[in-house]
């Protein structure tokens, strides 16, 4: 029998609801319905030969009977409410005393970072992605994913390898490494860390979208550094690198554009969307821009999609992945052409990883 020690972090995602890039320090409350508790819930119903495993889980009403009585054995470890990051560093310290085989924790970067620190010893990790910016390759591309791992792992046919643990430094605006941590060796279900390369073809391929800009037309310019050098190409400072902007005419028209604002502009305007895949994973929906929702990309028309990425970052990628509802499967075609130049452009494979 494995011992898992399992928590989730219910404040992650949240931010998303105030439109913000990270759900630090947001404050007190009643979090037990949120989409982390929700997400959380569902794994816990839906891990494989739970008869096999002893449970390590917070005394919370967050994980009733319903959602824990099937496994073989359970602990509950105390766990204040509404909830800190001392009870996500107590859980983990005191999962690894219990004798924690695995820990498995519902949340985004900064929750890894709390299990990195807290962690008394080698004990792998598995992430379950419900935050906003999840760019630690800890992270599996969704729970069910993650329960492929967990499943996996439990019957002895998972190694482990170091997985990295980044965050976003809003400081100095940059994504930053804090550590690894042992995670499964589950290469088509966990996803690579966000790494940062060189912005050497950044502003040709900015020039070719600047000049290929149509009057009337609002682009919306995702998040990301090489999305920004096309307003660095425009005169456009000032903005954050992690929020959508509009632009239209060559003038910034919304320096963080929300849902319900691109939503607005795609069901009603003539529109072009500015994107570039996470470098390192390959991610162009699903990671750090939740404003593009089900309902957004159900609007999207494709050739209305601009993907743009040096050389350097898709010569590291064999595919783009979009983790969204597999509406996204029906909007986006099984290749997209990505401008990585002035007038050069290469053709990726496109694989959907439903989010449902």
């Amino acid at each position: 029998m494995k011992t898992v020690g399992f928590f989730i972090n219910p404040v992650a995602g949240e931010g998303k609801k105030l439109s913000l890039k990270s759900s630090d320090n947001l404050p007190a409350g009643n979090y037990s319905a949120s989409e982390s508790v929700s997400i959380g819930r569902r794994f816990l119903r839906s891990v494989r030969n739970p008869e096999a495993v002893r449970l390590l889980h917070p005394d919370s009403p967050v994980y009733d009977h319903l959602t824990v009585g099937s496994f073989g054995s359970t602990q509950a470890i105390n766990w204040q409410e509404p909830s800190t990051r001392n009870d996500s560093v107590y859980f983990v310290r005191e999962a690894c005393r219990l004798g924690a085989d695995i820990i498995v924790f519902v949340g985004g970067d900064g929750t890894a970072r709390d299990v990195m620190e807290s962690l008394l010893r080698d004990v792998p990790v598995i992430g379950v992605p419900s935050g906003i910016k999840m760019y630690s390759s800890v992270f599996a591309y969704t729970w069910q994913d993650a329960i492929d791992e967990l499943d996996l792992f439990i019957s002895g046919t998972l190694n482990t390898e170091d997985k990295e643990v980044l965050d976003y430094d809003f400081t100095d605006n940059s994504v930053r490494f804090y550590g690894k941590v042992k995670g499964p060796e589950y290469r088509t279900g966990t996803q690579d860390p966000k790494v940062v390369f060189s912005s050497s073809t950044a502003s040709a391929i900015a020039s070719g979208v600047v000049e290929e800009m149509q009057q009337g037309v609002a682009y919306v310019i995702g998040p990301g550094t090489t999305c920004g050098t096309v307003l660095t190409e425009l005169g456009i400072t000032g903005t954050s690198v992690l929020d959508f902007k509009v632009v239209k005419d060559g003038k910034l028209q919304l320096a963080k554009a929300g849902e319900e604002e691109i939503y607005r502009i795609v069901a009603e305007e003539n529109y072009r969307i500015v994107l570039s895949p996470i470098g390192g994973m390959g991610v162009l929906l699903g990671r750090g821009n939740y404003e593009l929702s089900e309902r957004v990309i159900s609007k999207i028309i494709p050739e209305r999609v601009l993907v743009i990425g040096t050389r350097d970052k898709m010569n590291n990628i064999q595919e783009i992945l979009i983790i969204a509802p597999q509406i996204a499967a029906s909007v986006f075609r099984n290749y997209l052409k990505v401008r990585t130049g002035l007038d050069e452009y290469v053709m990726k494979r496109v694989r959907v990883i439903s989010s449902q």
